[in-house]
């Protein structure tokens, strides 16, 4: 039995995620603690704070053992794309967008597998409304 855990620091409190899975004959054991230094949508209040939120995404993206790699890969490459198109001058707010909404839906489609992919996806939620607000 492998365990996979994940937590994010909310601001208001810290949200646990526990996913458990019956191993195939190996036991592996896989804490993963995603922790958020990205409190509320009000923390990314200005273009420096969505690039620093996109790279910590990107971060604990790599840090995050329990999504399987191709999609983990995946999603490090939509982050860094839309790192890109925050970055470019004048920011590409539509590109940035559509990529956030990507890596916002494989976290979804991956909530019950990875626990980590529940705390991703709050912070991603959050970098997606200041996106959208600030570019």
């Amino acid at each position: 039995m492998s365990n996979n855990s994940a937590s994010i620091n909310t601001g208001g409190g810290a949200m646990s995620m526990t996913n458990s899975a019956v191993g195939q004959g190996n036991e592996v054991s896989n804490n993963q603690s995603i922790a958020s230094t990205t409190s509320s949508e009000s923390d990314i209040s200005e273009r420096d704070d969505l690039l620093e939120a996109l790279q910590k995404l990107l971060t604990d993206l790599s840090k995050a053992e329990d999504i399987p790699p191709d999609d983990s890969k995946d999603l490090r490459y939509s982050t860094e794309e839309a790192i890109d198109a925050a970055r470019a001058q004048p920011p590409k707010k539509t590109r940035v967008v559509d990529k956030l909404t990507s890596i916002q839906k494989t976290l979804e489609s991956l909530k019950n597998s990875a626990g980590s992919a529940v705390a991703l996806g709050s912070l991603t939620k959050k970098i997606l409304v200041a996106a959208g607000t600030l570019l």
